[in-house]
């Protein structure tokens, strides 16, 4: 069993008092701007909470449910993007009292976030009584699609061409809705772990213990899950299903992202072995980045690769007996050269004289 130790940076009250009140006032602000701004601060209100009382968590709330209502009212999308950020709140609390694992409050944040943001876009046309991409579609036709086609009046052949190039994306939003819903939920819950515990390591808070990122691996059971997956997507395809490639994308994303992070992980391992030069591990992030999402294709095959034979126990273990033997190697040329081991002779003489004491 694990023993934490959450002594944390002794804070006066009335600096954490001070913190609440500055961190509820730029929730309320950026209610109003941003949700993806807000989560940081909802982040720290977590932690607030876990560690301080939960009553820390109550003015940053009410501020973030007036900021929506003052701007959505009573709409249902603004109704729901509030329950999304009110749900992550309560998961990251949660999740700073009782220390689970990371990775169920990381599935955790990523079907809050991903349900929130979906019911966020589609709520109000499904209670329309329309599709549930119809105000999506309605918002990207009348904010970009209409005026950027409208600038091009005067040439009617650019003008026609950017308007088939417009009814492609229309065509396509009803497939990615919830797709990409699930990847920013994704990418946020790991970005929501990995700040609450740079807010404890601020705040001089032990965290809940995690390996280093090159450590990373997913369970043995992974690959049976995700062939599961495959054979849900490959029966949708078979049996026609109208939204069949919105529910490929939306089951296929889970299955590349895990195992991209896995290759990314066992890569970042191979550069961090002793004398891999510094500059390739950042060469990696910036290849990452800069080529996402095709980037996790590429690292994909690396996460599947390392799943099926893991293959970073096997080089520890080398670099073990290497080293090792070099160690051994050592002290034969010491015991050669000086007829005794140096390190040998220096524990002998200072027990001497712990003993002569």
């Amino acid at each position: 069993m694990w023993v934490y130790i959450r002594k944390g940076l002794y804070v006066k009250t009335g600096f954490k008092i001070l913190i609440l009140i500055g961190v509820t006032l730029i929730a309320f602000g950026l209610s109003f701007i941003s949700q993806a701004l807000l989560l940081p601060f909802l982040v720290l209100t977590a932690f607030m909470a876990a560690e301080w009382g939960l009553w820390y968590a109550l003015p940053v709330a009410g501020a973030v449910a007036a900021g929506s209502f003052i701007s959505f009212g009573t709409d249902p999308g603004g109704l729901a993007s509030l329950a999304m950020l009110l749900a992550a709140l309560v998961v990251m609390i949660v999740y700073g009292k009782k220390r689970f694992p990371h990775r169920y409050c990381i599935l955790a944040l990523t079907a809050v976030l991903t349900v929130g943001m979906y019911l966020a876009m589609t709520l109000t046309s499904i209670l329309n009584g329309q599709k549930p991409h119809a105000e999506v579609v309605a918002f990207f036709t009348e904010t970009i699609a209409e005026p950027l086609t409208s600038l091009l009046a005067a040439d009617a052949a650019a003008e026609a061409s950017l308007a088939e190039y417009f009814s492609e994306l229309e065509s396509l939003i009803p497939d990615i809705l919830m797709p990409m819903s699930l990847l920013t939920a994704e990418l946020y819950a790991l970005l929501m772990i990995l700040l609450y515990r740079l807010f404890s390591k601020m705040f001089r808070v032990e965290p809940a213990p995690m390996a280093k990122l090159s450590e990373w691996r997913l369970p043995r059971t992974a690959h049976w899950g995700s062939l599961i997956l495959i054979a849900i997507i490959a029966a949708c395809c078979i049996i026609g299903f109208e939204r069949a490639a919105a529910i490929a994308l939306s089951l296929g994303i889970p299955i590349v992202s895990m195992f991209a992070l896995q290759g990314f992980c066992f890569l970042l391992f191979m550069l961090s072995v002793p004398n891999a030069p510094k500059f390739m591990r950042i060469l990696l992030f910036v290849f990452t980045l800069i080529l996402f999402p095709y980037s996790l294709v590429f690292l994909m095959f690396f996460g599947i690769s390392e799943q099926v034979r893991p293959r970073r126990a096997q080089i520890v273990k080398m670099l073990d007996d290497m080293a090792r033997e070099e160690e051994e190697r050592r002290e034969e040329d010491e015991l050669d050269k000086y007829g005794y081991i140096r390190g040998d002779r220096k524990n002998d003489d200072e027990n001497n004289d712990k003993e002569n004491e």
